[in-house]
């Protein structure tokens, strides 16, 4: 399905693990920086 912009933390159910999407954009941007 498709993701709201709300959401803005979840659990994975696979792999149990936290995910923030301000925290994973900015890892993203300062890739595409560098």
């Amino acid at each position: 399905g498709q993701w709201s912009l709300k959401i803005r933390e979840w659990r994975c159910v696979g792999c149990n693990s936290h995910h923030d999407r301000d925290v994973n954009a900015s890892i993203n941007l300062s890739r595409w920086v560098k």
